[in-house]
Protein backbone atom coordinates (compact mmCIF):
# COMPACT_ATOMS: atom_id res chain seq x y z
CA UNK A 1 0.00 0.00 0.00
CA UNK A 2 1.54 3.57 -1.05
CA UNK A 3 1.47 6.17 1.36
CA UNK A 4 -0.73 9.21 1.61
CA UNK A 5 2.80 11.13 1.02
CA UNK A 6 3.22 9.00 -2.19
CA UNK A 7 6.29 6.98 -0.36
CA UNK A 8 6.43 3.16 -0.46
CA UNK A 9 6.71 2.11 2.93
CA UNK A 10 9.67 0.03 4.18
CA UNK A 11 9.92 -3.64 3.07
CA UNK A 12 6.70 -3.28 0.76
CA UNK A 13 8.66 -4.11 -2.11
CA UNK A 14 7.34 -1.33 -4.79
CA UNK A 15 9.54 1.92 -4.92
CA UNK A 16 8.73 5.38 -6.83
CA UNK A 17 10.88 5.73 -10.20
CA UNK A 18 9.37 8.02 -11.73
CA UNK A 19 6.74 11.58 -11.58
CA UNK A 20 4.96 12.70 -14.26
CA UNK A 21 3.21 16.68 -14.34
CA UNK A 22 0.22 17.25 -13.13
CA UNK A 23 -1.54 20.58 -12.01
CA UNK A 24 -4.11 18.99 -9.87
CA UNK A 25 -2.77 15.63 -8.27
CA UNK A 26 -0.10 13.81 -7.85
CA UNK A 27 1.09 11.02 -10.55
CA UNK A 28 3.64 8.75 -9.69
CA UNK A 29 5.24 5.78 -11.68
CA UNK A 30 5.78 2.81 -9.28
CA UNK A 31 7.91 -0.30 -9.40
CA UNK A 32 6.93 -3.84 -7.81
CA UNK A 33 7.70 -7.06 -8.14
CA UNK A 34 5.77 -9.78 -9.25
CA UNK A 35 4.95 -13.22 -8.38
CA UNK A 36 8.18 -15.13 -9.45
CA UNK A 37 10.32 -11.86 -8.96
CA UNK A 38 9.63 -10.25 -12.83
CA UNK A 39 9.28 -6.60 -12.37
CA UNK A 40 6.33 -4.98 -12.82
CA UNK A 41 5.33 -1.13 -13.11
CA UNK A 42 1.93 0.88 -12.50
CA UNK A 43 1.07 4.97 -12.91
CA UNK A 44 -0.68 5.71 -8.98
CA UNK A 45 -2.73 9.03 -8.97
CA UNK A 46 -3.34 10.82 -5.68
CA UNK A 47 -6.00 12.60 -5.87
CA UNK A 48 -6.98 15.74 -3.34
CA UNK A 49 -10.25 14.14 -2.67
CA UNK A 50 -11.90 10.78 -3.18
CA UNK A 51 -14.78 11.66 -5.11
CA UNK A 52 -12.09 12.82 -8.69
CA UNK A 53 -10.67 8.91 -8.12
CA UNK A 54 -13.93 7.42 -7.95
CA UNK A 55 -14.67 9.81 -11.03
CA UNK A 56 -12.03 8.89 -13.33
CA UNK A 57 -11.77 5.47 -12.32
CA UNK A 58 -16.00 5.10 -13.87
CA UNK A 59 -14.98 7.08 -17.13
CA UNK A 60 -12.07 4.81 -17.90
CA UNK A 61 -14.21 1.56 -16.53
CA UNK A 62 -16.81 2.63 -19.28
CA UNK A 63 -14.89 3.51 -21.65
CA UNK A 64 -11.94 0.90 -21.78
CA UNK A 65 -15.50 -1.54 -21.61
CA UNK A 66 -16.28 0.50 -25.04
CA UNK A 67 -13.20 -0.72 -26.49
CA UNK A 68 -11.69 2.40 -26.66
CA UNK A 69 -7.86 3.01 -26.20
CA UNK A 70 -7.17 4.10 -22.66
CA UNK A 71 -4.82 2.85 -19.60
CA UNK A 72 -6.46 -0.12 -18.20
CA UNK A 73 -8.05 1.11 -14.42
CA UNK A 74 -6.34 -1.37 -12.08
CA UNK A 75 -7.61 -0.78 -8.68
CA UNK A 76 -9.32 2.09 -6.72
CA UNK A 77 -8.35 3.03 -2.86
CA UNK A 78 -10.38 6.27 -1.86
CA UNK A 79 -8.33 8.97 -3.23
CA UNK A 80 -5.66 6.50 -5.16
CA UNK A 81 -5.87 5.15 -8.22
CA UNK A 82 -3.82 2.41 -9.55
CA UNK A 83 -3.52 2.36 -13.54
CA UNK A 84 -1.57 0.69 -16.32
CA UNK A 85 1.51 2.04 -17.13
CA UNK A 86 2.25 2.56 -20.94
CA UNK A 87 5.24 3.26 -22.73
CA UNK A 88 4.63 5.93 -25.58
CA UNK A 89 5.04 8.98 -27.47
CA UNK A 90 3.23 11.89 -26.05
CA UNK A 91 1.37 13.98 -28.57
CA UNK A 92 2.51 16.93 -27.53
CA UNK A 93 6.43 15.60 -28.46
CA UNK A 94 4.96 14.57 -31.85
CA UNK A 95 3.08 18.22 -32.46
CA UNK A 96 6.89 19.51 -31.83
CA UNK A 97 9.33 17.59 -32.78
CA UNK A 98 7.37 15.68 -35.81
CA UNK A 99 8.23 12.50 -34.35
CA UNK A 100 5.29 10.49 -36.55
CA UNK A 101 4.84 11.28 -39.88
CA UNK A 102 1.23 14.27 -40.35
CA UNK A 103 -0.65 11.90 -42.24
CA UNK A 104 0.07 8.95 -39.93
CA UNK A 105 -0.67 10.47 -36.07
CA UNK A 106 -3.31 12.92 -37.66
CA UNK A 107 -5.31 9.91 -38.69
CA UNK A 108 -4.79 7.43 -35.77
CA UNK A 109 -5.49 10.97 -33.52
CA UNK A 110 -8.83 11.60 -35.69
CA UNK A 111 -10.20 7.81 -35.61
CA UNK A 112 -9.82 7.72 -31.44
CA UNK A 113 -12.59 10.57 -30.86
CA UNK A 114 -14.43 8.74 -34.03
CA UNK A 115 -14.36 5.48 -31.84
CA UNK A 116 -15.03 7.62 -28.86
CA UNK A 117 -17.98 9.55 -30.05
CA UNK A 118 -19.62 7.21 -31.97
CA UNK A 119 -19.93 4.54 -29.15
CA UNK A 120 -20.97 7.33 -27.08
CA UNK A 121 -23.94 9.02 -29.17
CA UNK A 122 -27.29 9.78 -27.64
CA UNK A 123 -30.09 10.47 -29.89
CA UNK A 124 -29.71 14.33 -29.47
CA UNK A 125 -26.24 13.97 -31.04
CA UNK A 126 -24.35 15.00 -27.81
CA UNK A 127 -21.56 12.25 -27.14
CA UNK A 128 -18.87 11.74 -23.72
CA UNK A 129 -16.30 14.32 -24.28
CA UNK A 130 -12.47 14.10 -23.48
CA UNK A 131 -13.02 17.78 -22.24
CA UNK A 132 -9.21 18.11 -21.36
CA UNK A 133 -7.98 17.97 -24.63
CA UNK A 134 -4.13 18.99 -23.48
CA UNK A 135 -1.84 17.43 -26.05
CA UNK A 136 -0.25 15.81 -22.97
CA UNK A 137 -3.35 13.71 -22.42
CA UNK A 138 -2.42 11.75 -25.56
CA UNK A 139 0.37 8.49 -25.79
CA UNK A 140 0.95 7.02 -29.21
CA UNK A 141 2.20 3.75 -28.60
CA UNK A 142 2.45 0.89 -31.70
CA UNK A 143 0.15 2.89 -33.95
CA UNK A 144 -2.44 4.13 -31.59
CA UNK A 145 -3.35 6.29 -29.08
CA UNK A 146 -4.69 6.23 -25.62
CA UNK A 147 -6.56 9.07 -24.25
CA UNK A 148 -5.13 9.75 -20.24
CA UNK A 149 -7.00 11.88 -17.90
CA UNK A 150 -10.92 11.18 -17.45
CA UNK A 151 -11.22 13.04 -14.26
CA UNK A 152 -13.47 16.19 -15.37
CA UNK A 153 -15.30 14.92 -18.31
CA UNK A 154 -19.00 15.60 -19.84
CA UNK A 155 -21.23 15.19 -22.61
CA UNK A 156 -21.77 17.89 -25.13
CA UNK A 157 -22.00 18.40 -29.05
CA UNK A 158 -18.97 16.37 -30.26
CA UNK A 159 -17.15 20.09 -32.33
CA UNK A 160 -16.62 21.18 -28.45
CA UNK A 161 -13.13 18.16 -28.30
CA UNK A 162 -12.68 18.64 -32.11
CA UNK A 163 -12.53 22.50 -31.74
CA UNK A 164 -10.38 22.40 -28.27
CA UNK A 165 -7.95 20.02 -29.56
CA UNK A 166 -7.39 22.01 -32.36
CA UNK A 167 -6.78 25.56 -30.84
CA UNK A 168 -4.05 23.20 -28.67
CA UNK A 169 -2.28 22.47 -31.74
CA UNK A 170 -2.52 25.72 -33.36
CA UNK A 171 -1.66 27.55 -30.33
CA UNK A 172 1.89 25.23 -29.30
CA UNK A 173 4.62 26.87 -29.45
CA UNK A 174 5.66 28.13 -32.23
CA UNK A 175 2.10 28.84 -32.70
CA UNK A 176 0.36 29.31 -35.57
CA UNK A 177 2.83 28.27 -38.23
CA UNK A 178 1.79 26.89 -41.82
CA UNK A 179 2.50 22.97 -40.39
CA UNK A 180 0.70 23.39 -37.53
CA UNK A 181 -2.28 24.90 -39.42
CA UNK A 182 -1.59 22.26 -42.26
CA UNK A 183 -1.91 19.29 -39.24
CA UNK A 184 -5.29 20.58 -37.81
CA UNK A 185 -7.02 21.21 -41.05
CA UNK A 186 -5.94 16.99 -42.23
CA UNK A 187 -7.35 16.29 -38.73
CA UNK A 188 -10.04 17.86 -39.21
CA UNK A 189 -10.85 16.63 -42.80
CA UNK A 190 -10.88 13.17 -41.37
CA UNK A 191 -12.72 13.02 -38.51
CA UNK A 192 -15.53 14.73 -40.34
CA UNK A 193 -15.01 11.23 -43.11
CA UNK A 194 -14.90 9.20 -40.39
CA UNK A 195 -17.63 10.36 -37.64
CA UNK A 196 -20.22 12.56 -40.02
CA UNK A 197 -21.24 14.18 -36.68
CA UNK A 198 -20.26 17.84 -36.91
CA UNK A 199 -19.25 20.16 -39.37
CA UNK A 200 -16.30 22.51 -40.41
CA UNK A 201 -18.11 25.54 -39.14
CA UNK A 202 -18.98 24.01 -35.79
CA UNK A 203 -15.41 23.33 -35.30
CA UNK A 204 -13.79 26.82 -36.55
CA UNK A 205 -16.30 28.02 -33.47
CA UNK A 206 -15.18 26.11 -31.38
CA UNK A 207 -12.16 26.36 -32.20
CA UNK A 208 -12.24 30.26 -31.99
CA UNK A 209 -14.27 30.02 -28.57
CA UNK A 210 -11.01 27.78 -27.22
CA UNK A 211 -8.48 30.70 -28.91
CA UNK A 212 -10.54 33.07 -26.70
CA UNK A 213 -9.86 31.75 -23.30
CA UNK A 214 -6.49 30.96 -24.20
CA UNK A 215 -5.88 34.68 -24.27
CA UNK A 216 -7.79 35.55 -21.32
CA UNK A 217 -5.34 33.40 -19.46
CA UNK A 218 -2.04 33.19 -21.07
CA UNK A 219 -1.07 37.11 -20.48
CA UNK A 220 2.12 37.24 -23.18
CA UNK A 221 0.32 34.84 -25.63
CA UNK A 222 -2.58 37.31 -25.75
CA UNK A 223 -2.04 39.73 -28.96
CA UNK A 224 -0.56 36.93 -31.00
CA UNK A 225 -3.74 34.60 -30.26
CA UNK A 226 -6.09 37.35 -30.87
CA UNK A 227 -4.29 38.44 -34.30
CA UNK A 228 -5.26 34.57 -35.04
CA UNK A 229 -8.67 34.94 -34.34
CA UNK A 230 -8.76 37.35 -36.43
CA UNK A 231 -7.00 35.90 -39.25
CA UNK A 232 -9.28 32.87 -39.02
CA UNK A 233 -12.24 35.13 -40.06
CA UNK A 234 -10.70 35.76 -43.55
CA UNK A 235 -8.39 32.12 -44.12
CA UNK A 236 -10.99 29.69 -41.57
CA UNK A 237 -12.32 27.79 -44.52
CA UNK A 238 -8.92 26.79 -45.42
CA UNK A 239 -8.41 25.54 -42.21
CA UNK A 240 -11.25 23.69 -41.51
CA UNK A 241 -12.01 22.40 -45.10
CA UNK A 242 -15.32 20.15 -45.96
CA UNK A 243 -14.24 16.45 -46.36
CA UNK A 244 -13.99 15.38 -49.97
Amino acid sequence: MIKENGNCPPGSGCRVVGRYHSRRNRVLLVSFQLKGGAPGQVVLKIYPAAEGAAAEYRHLSELAAAGISVPQPLALDGFRLYLQHLEGLLLTEIVERSLVPQAVWTESLAQWYCRLHRATLDREGNVFLKTDNNLRNFIYREGSFYGLDFEDCSRGAPARDIGQLCAFILADRPAFTGAKQAAVAELVARYLSGSGLCSPEEIQRETRCELERMAERRLEEREAIKAFIDYLSVAGNAIFPRPV
